[in-house]
């Protein structure tokens, strides 16, 4: 993280969405036994972005806490990412079973749609960290 900076989550939030979005759009193609190894190498994709996001994002949003703060912090850090996570998962299983339950009752259907949904949840994620990304190039050289 010293040495690449904010450039690794925006690397990462690029290959988790890559991922996500191959894997959507395999599930819609490809069917039965055939698609679990299919979208083994997207998901491996998804996954490596991932933890290139995860460790650095709370780096990243601790790094300028001062010590005294810290625990406090942290705490804080880690309950918002707790209620996002519930949040998303509250979104993308809506969004599933609302597609699993429609006229079509498509299960790859309904899958596909959840990891594109969270696919553009995570754009909008990519998004902000190229803000963040382009500020500080442009701020203060970081």
């Amino acid at each position: 993280m010293s040495r690449v900076g904010r450039v690794l989550t925006v690397a990462g939030l690029t290959a988790t969405i890559a991922g996500l979005v191959a894997t959507a759009l395999l599930l819609r193609h490809v069917g039965g036994d055939a698609a679990e190894w299919v979208v083994a190498g997207p998901l491996l994709v998804a996954g490596l972005g991932g933890g290139m996001v995860t460790s650095p994002n709370v780096t990243l949003s601790l790094q300028h806490v001062p010590v005294r703060m810290a625990g406090s912090a942290g705490g804080a850090l880690q309950t918002a990412q707790r209620i996002g996570s519930a949040i998303g998962t509250a979104i993308l299983a809506t969004i599933f079973y609302r597609v699993l339950m429609s006229s079509a009752r498509s299960y790859p259907t309904a899958v596909s749609d959840a990891l594109l949904s969270a696919s553009a949840l995570m754009l909008l994620a990519l998004l902000i960290a190229i803000i963040d990304l382009v500020r500080h190039i442009g701020g203060n050289g970081e």
